[in-house]
């Protein structure tokens, strides 16, 4: 009946409102990281999150939280916008040290200062806060603007790359969070490498 379930919400999803409730869940936190402006919260909303009060990080107020159905498990993402300030908080390093999540880097393809600040204020800090274990990813959002004339040629996809292999960053996507169904695939995606790779 679970394999049923798990088959039928990936075409219907309005059915995960009937399905059984698995036994088994797993909480993956992930840490959105990036400069104002970058789209972070528009990719965090367009995963329809729902706001709680998470005790493990008291200094975030509100935590956004996406539900979904994989094959064996019921599987709750924890969706948290960093700030810089936030690097430095105590619960975010010890959540980070002694469990499995993800760290994602958000820039925006017309934003260059948003580029730099990758590497200078997000991603050499948050290396050295971070468990060698958990992953982490670069997002380059707003693609959308590709289509047009002005801003098609003011930033690449090479940018990712050049992070994934410079950086050691485990994975490189890019999207529109316009895109809501891209938006969504990557975020799962993510929580499912982290919990394949990790064995969680």
């Amino acid at each position: 009946m679970e394999g049923f379930w798990s088959n039928t919400n990936k075409i219907f999803p309005f059915l995960q409102e009937l399905a059984p409730v698995s036994n088994v869940e797993r909480i993956v936190y992930v840490f959105v990281c990036g400069e104002k402006g970058t789209g972070k919260t528009t990719l965090i909303e367009a995963l329809l999150t729902t706001h709680i009060a998470d005790p493990d990080l008291p200094s975030f107020p509100f935590v956004q939280e996406y539900t979904y159905y994989g094959l064996t498990e019921r599987i709750v993402l924890r969706l948290v916008e960093m700030k810089r300030e936030h690097l430095y908080l105590q619960e975010v390093k010890e959540l980070c040290t002694h469990q499995k999540h993800i760290f994602v880097f958000v820039y925006a393809i017309d934003d260059l200062p948003s580029i730099c600040y990758l590497k200078t204020r997000w991603i050499s800090y948050a290396k050295c806060l971070i468990s060698p274990g958990i992953l982490t990813a670069v997002v380059e959002n707003k693609t959308d603007l590709r289509s047009d004339e002005v801003n098609r040629n003011i930033l690449s996809s090479e940018f990712t790359s050049y992070y994934e292999s410079s950086l050691g960053l485990n994975y490189t996507w890019e999207c529109s969070a316009l895109d809501r169904r891209k938006v969504r695939q990557i975020f799962l995606q993510l929580a499912n490498l982290v919990i394949c790779e990790f064995d969680l």
